[in-house]
């Protein structure tokens, strides 16, 4: 089982609940793990018998940049559907981090997982 990460993937989204937060895009960081048996990729070196990691973080950046939200959660949510629609993918987690929350911390963070045995 092959383990990938995608590490601070920046998305401007609509997010919040505050009207100031209704009015412009705020930029998001997004860590997204998954896990994936990789074996014939490994054994053939060819894309098609990999998930494509492009092919994910260009599917969350077409639809969530065009997307808007509410919660962290509802966002992170999504993000994670988005991820496991991949049939490759085994396990997922995914953090959505939202920098401008509140004042005196540097973000905060959602953190939601999915497993295709649960």
């Amino acid at each position: 089982m092959a383990v990938f990460k995608i590490n601070k993937l920046k998305l401007s989204v609509i997010i919040g609940t505050h009207d100031w937060e209704r009015k412009e895009k705020q930029e998001i960081l997004v860590d997204i793990k998954y896990q994936t048996d990789s074996m014939e990729a490994i054994e053939t070196d060819q894309l098609e018998n990999s998930v494509d990691y492009e092919s994910i973080c260009n599917t969350i950046y077409d639809e969530v940049t065009k997307s808007e939200y509410q919660l962290v959660e509802t966002l992170t949510a999504h993000i994670l559907d988005l991820v496991m629609s991949d049939e490759g993918v085994e396990v997922a987690t995914v953090i959505v981090k939202k920098p401008s929350a509140v004042k005196h911390a540097r973000y905060i963070s959602v953190e939601l997982s999915a497993s295709r045995t649960e």
